[in-house]
């Protein structure tokens, strides 16, 4: 039996199987081709590839002693196989382009603090009061033609109006209340310049709430899955036919927003930089579908050569090889070097003022049937609830 060592010269000549399909360009399989090579100068050895189609038929090729191609755990191939230790890192992830925030949030709430709401709410309502004060003292303060518009509540649907740069129901004839409506007009200026100003801004913002699987799968985004062998043994059974698609559509539809790929990303990294333009690099996000792997060089069971095979390995490792060539097959994130790419104005960003404007449209009909309603039957109403009060206090 031969005796691994640390100085290791076994002159001999080593098949080593690779995997040369689809799947054949990907970063750890190249990588472990490297290291194979080094290996062979390390062990003084002459390695022989050999492709075949599928990883299973490397392993029952004839005279295979070594499969370069990264194996991933599975129950059936740890009966099958030694693995060695662990060379290609595999980082598999959900590659999505950030949606603009309005996807995602209200951005005509987010654009002021709550704070700042409060605060724009209890100046509407100090105007009021102060309103309904100068109305006491003054009667010829205001002139309208519904004496119901000098109530609390005429005067606060007023202030209102006039916080919304809508019409003022009550027409002022007195400085106090000319001055009222100055002040106001004054206070909010600053913030409607503020309001417009961060709408703007956000409507163009990329949202960062989706940060987890869950938030991903609950934002309505399209999510496929590259068509490898690796998502066919792990995610195979969590998707269906047409949601693999191969790597160049998956990474060109990314950019479209709206759309989440899973696959290598150091693949998906790399046909971005050479495919993409700089600004398109921009608000890229990434979320883990998948455990980390990491393939594991392996070899047969009754291979004489398990141990020395090992000891190469970790001795590559140890003088830095390993990370050398990690450094040289990998790609991260691309830089965003450019701005971000300008989104045209959507009908989403709208949403809530369509809405709000859908709401209060639909509530117009509702409170002309109660005016209606107390116009004709007012007197009524208010003549048998004073007849029922009189009762009760009579009985009291």
């Amino acid at each position: 039996m031969i005796t691994p060592s640390r100085n290791l010269n076994l002159g001999v000549i080593l098949k080593a199987a690779i995997v040369c399909n689809s799947s054949a360009d990907q970063s750890a399989t190249l990588m472990n081709v490297e290291l194979t090579k080094q290996l062979a100068f390390l062990l003084n050895v002459t390695i022989n590839f050999v492709c075949f189609k599928a990883w299973e038929a490397a392993r029952q090729g004839d005279d295979v002693d070594l499969i370069a191609t990264p194996t991933y755990i599975t129950t059936e191939r740890l009966k099958q196989v030694h693995f060695l230790a662990m060379t290609g890192p595999l980082d598999y992830k959900f590659i999505f382009r950030s949606p603009k925030l309005s996807y995602t949030h209200n951005v005509f709430a987010v654009a002021f603090h709550y704070r700042v709401w409060l605060s724009i709410l209890g100046l509407i309502l100090l105007a009021t009061v102060i309103q309904v004060v100068i109305i006491r003292v003054d009667r010829a303060v205001v002139h309208t033609d519904n004496p119901r518009d000098r109530s609390f509540a005429g005067v606060l649907l007023s202030m209102i109006s006039l916080a919304s740069q809508q019409e003022v129901l009550i027409a002022s004839r007195t400085i106090s209340s000319r001055t009222l409506s100055v002040v106001m007009l004054f206070s909010l200026m600053f913030l409607y310049i503020s309001f417009s100003a961060n709408i703007v801004g956000l409507i163009q913002s990329p949202s960062r709430t989706i940060r987890t699987l869950g938030d991903l799968r609950a934002s309505g985004m399209e999510l496929t899955v590259q068509d490898d062998r690796i998502n066919r043994i792990f995610i195979g059974n969590q998707t269906n036919e047409h949601g693999f698609v191969p790597l160049p559509e998956g990474a060109d539809r990314i950019r479209a927003g709206l759309y989440a790929f899973h696959g290598d990303t150091n693949l998906i990294y790399r046909y971005m930089i050479d495919h993409y333009k700089e600004e398109e690099k921009c608000n890229l996000q990434a979320i883990n579908q998948l455990i980390p792997l990491n393939g594991y060089y392996s070899i047969s069971k009754n291979s004489p050569y398990v141990e020395h095979i090992k000891v190469g390995l970790l001795a590559l490792r140890e003088r830095g090889f390993q990370a050398r060539e990690t450094e040289a097959h990998y790609t991260g994130k691309p830089p965003c070097l450019g701005d971000s790419v300008f989104d045209p104005i959507a009908m989403v960003d709208a949403l809530f003022a369509m809405q709000l404007m859908g709401w209060v449209t639909g509530l117009a009909p509702v409170i002309l049937g109660f005016e209606l309603a107390e116009k004709r039957y007012g007197g009524v109403w208010r003549g048998a609830l004073g007849k029922r009060l009189r009762s009760f206090s009579r009985r009291s």
